[in-house]
Formats: structure tokens, sequence, C-alpha cells
């Protein structure tokens, strides 16, 4: 895009920056909802329960500007992407899909590339959260009086798993493979869990991963060992199998679940998977 530009007498900047006076889970249903909608429609029209049609309406903009709306033939009239049709569809049947497919568009943006570069620099001690934003109001052109803006942008790559944090306040890059990689296991009857909100706190995680095996598992212990030493065979054992309709749990069957992974999860999801595993120690003491 161009050069920053000027607008009643206030800078603005190069690149189009998202709202950051409607949360980013309220953007994010606003989202969904627009990929949902068959045809041209309007802000008012889209079914966000407890989101203002002025909120939603201060979304649409920067959604066009990713690539997930196109704008109508008139004012404020817009209509899906097939990107935008994907996600909805893919976050209908699962919440942790829904964010994969995202990944895949944002992925492709300015500020994702953006932030894959700086993080490069960095290497695997990843940067701060803060030190990201400003680099990205920078590379924006935009003033300073906008870092509200540039966090939310940070906030979307971090609900698309494009980021992922490390410690505190530090952030590494996970890139589309990252953000895939637990999606390849997920179950397509898992539970749709609430949009939860992106604000950097999910935790810190160690910087060695190490992967659940679920043909591992037994009622008294949990083997957590390196996904390269895991045999083909041992995915899904026939204790497993019985609990691969218990929500988080058809991950686990389905091969290598790394710790990261957990981050992902909403509370809700976070209880039912302990749920299932207390059910599996039942199987396992029964088989």
């Amino acid at each position: 895009m161009g050069k920053s530009r000027q607008r009643n007498g206030r800078k603005e900047s190069s690149h189009l920056l998202p709202t950051a006076r409607t949360r980013v889970a309220d953007q994010l249903k606003t989202m969904v909802a627009a990929g949902r909608y068959r045809g041209f429609f309007t802000s008012r029209q889209l079914a966000v329960p407890g989101v203002s049609d002025h909120r939603k309406g201060l979304v649409t903009s920067f959604l066009c500007a990713c690539g997930l709306l196109n704008r109508g033939g008139g004012r404020g009239v817009f209509r899906a992407t097939p990107a935008a049709r994907v996600i909805a569809e893919a976050w209908g049947r699962s919440e942790s899909l829904g964010r994969r497919e995202l990944a895949a568009v944002l992925e492709a943006t300015w500020f994702a590339e953006c932030v894959r570069q700086e993080l490069e620099r960095h290497g695997k001690c990843g940067a701060a959260r803060a030190a990201l934003a400003e680099h990205l109001r920078v590379s924006a052109g935009a003033p300073e009086n906008r870092h509200r803006e540039v966090q939310i942008l940070i906030s979307w790559l971090l609900e698309a798993r494009l980021l992922r944090p490390l410690r505190e306040g530090y952030l590494g890059w996970n890139g589309v493979a990252g953000a895939h990689e637990a999606a390849q296991a997920a179950s397509r009857g898992r539970p749709k869990g609430e949009v939860a909100g992106a604000d950097g706190s999910q935790g810190a995680v160690d910087s060695s991963e190490a992967s659940l095996c679920g043909g591992a598992l037994t009622p008294d212990r949990v083997s957590l060992v390196p996904s390269c030493a895991l045999p083909a065979q041992t995915a899904c054992s026939s204790g497993i199998r019985k609990l691969i309709n218990f929500g988080p749990l058809g991950e686990v069957a389905a091969g290598p679940f790394y710790l990261r992974d957990l981050l992902q999860l909403s509370e809700e999801e976070l209880l039912s998977l302990h749920r299932g595993l207390r059910l599996l120690a039942g199987v396992g003491v029964g088989s």
C-alpha cells in the first residue's frame, strides 16, 4: 500500500488496522457470522448475540482487508469470500479447526509476514509482545496513539495460533504448519467451545515439547515421550477407541498430542478432557 497520509489533520496508517472498540472475541464472532451468511448483507443483518450493530460495523473493513469479505454494490454492503465460508463451516464442526482455516488466511497478510520476519531475527527465544507491537506500528506507518490497534493485530495472530506464548510476555512463531498440527488429530465430532479472547495471557510453556501417546496410557501412568519415538500402531488403543467421541480425547486417540495444544483448548474443553481421561482410566481397569 501507499505511504502514510493525512486526513482532517490526522496521520493515517498505510495499512488498515482493526478497531480497538470491539473486543477480539466479538470480532471473531462477527467473522464467523459473516461467513455463514449467504448472499449480500449489511452488518445489521448478522446474527451476533451480545454485539451491537455499531460494533459489528466496525469490524467489516478489517475483514475486507484480510480477504474475508468483498464489498457489495452499495454502502455498507458485503459478501463473504469463499475463504470466509470455509472458516465458518470448519468453525461449526470444531473451533480448533476453524482457527486452523483462519491461520491459512491470515498467514498471507502483511502483518503476519511482518511479525514472522521479525521473529526470525530473534530465533527460538522469541520476542516481547510489546516489541512486536511497536514493530508493527512502525511498519504500518501508524502514529503512536494507534498502539491499541496494533495490539489487536497480534491478538488475531494468537487466535489463529500463528503465534504461541513462550514465556511471560514473549511470543514465538507457529506458522500454518504448527497451527494445523493439532487439527490433523482433531475429531470432527468434537463439541464447539466458546470463542475466547486473545489477550496474550494464555500462559507460558516449556520450549521442550512432549507428545502424549494414546496407546501408552494406563490407569496409573501417562507416558510422555518424543513423537518421533511413537510407532504408528500405538495411535489408537482399544480402550481409547471406546472413548473416541468424548470431545478432545479424540485428539489423543489420533496420534501425538503436544502440550502446547492444551493452550488452545477452552476451559470447557479442558474439563471435558479431564472427564474423558477419568473414563479412560476406568476402561483401562476394566480391560
